[in-house]
């Protein structure tokens, strides 16, 4: 799409307009030079319902709240001791859907 309407062009998703930047020094732009003019993400009311009323960080408009939940979410749950702690979990559990994955392909075949 880039090749017929240019590196940066919009479409529509259903109801909302979605910039799309194919260029990388656009792409860098807009999110290092303009990013607080391209900060959040769209409402609708099935994020607000799902997402406990924009409590989920993932879903969250861009504001206050975010901002302070960012800084809970990098201060204390990714911190590099609660990462570390983690760790083995975190491969444990990879492990554990690897394996299940290579089962259920191999059940499959």
């Amino acid at each position: 799409m880039a090749d017929k309407y240019g590196p940066i062009f919009t479409i529509n998703l259903g109801v909302h307009n979605v910039l799309v930047v194919s260029n990388a020094e656009m792409e860098k732009e807009c999110f290092t030079t303009n990013d607080k003019v391209f900060p959040s993400r769209p409402k609708s009311i099935a994020v607000e319902h799902m997402g406990y009323n924009y409590a989920i960080l993932a879903l969250a408009p861009y504001g206050d709240y975010w901002r302070q939940v960012r800084k809970i979410m990098t201060l204390e749950v990714l911190s590099q001791r609660r990462l570390e702690m983690l760790g083995p979990l975190c491969a444990s559990e990879v492990k554990a859907f690897i394996g299940q994955s290579f089962y259920l392909i191999c059940l499959l075949k």
